[in-house]
């Protein structure tokens, strides 16, 4: 028999009653599949976490992705496209950006002060 919308919105680890749209679908490898639901508080206390890029079912049947600037999880949105969601739209797009500019701008910075110095060695022999 089919599990109960009840049984399938419990976390296999701590068994607490969560909503279905913070519960992961169970792996249907796991031997208590498809009672092996894992709620998110869980799966972040987890050494093995979740992966980033990559989509995970609810058992809402919604689907989560990991954000690759903040860590957190966030729902996937309908328009969802082939190569993926990678940043939240609150700020971890322009914050990523952010910290990518600051880093080409101290590498051509150390360019700037590794010739300046160079000719300086130079001009001084």
């Amino acid at each position: 028999p089919e599990p109960t919308a009840d049984l399938r919105s419990v976390c296999c680890i701590c068994l607490a009653h969560k909503a279905p749209d913070s519960l992961l679908c169970g792996d249907p490898s796991d031997p208590r599949f498809p009672l092996a639901s894992r709620c998110l508080d869980c799966v972040d206390q987890s050494p093995e976490g979740l992966d980033l890029s990559m989509r995970y079912p609810l058992v809402s049947g919604d689907y989560i992705w990991v954000c690759r600037w903040c860590g957190r999880a966030g729902l996937v949105p309908p328009d969802w496209s082939w190569n993926g969601v990678e940043f939240h739209e609150d700020g971890c797009r322009a914050g990523y950006a952010r910290a990518l500019r600051d880093h080409w701008m101290t590498l051509a910075l150390q360019w700037v002060v590794l010739w300046c110095l160079g000719f300086l060695c130079f001009g001084s022999f």
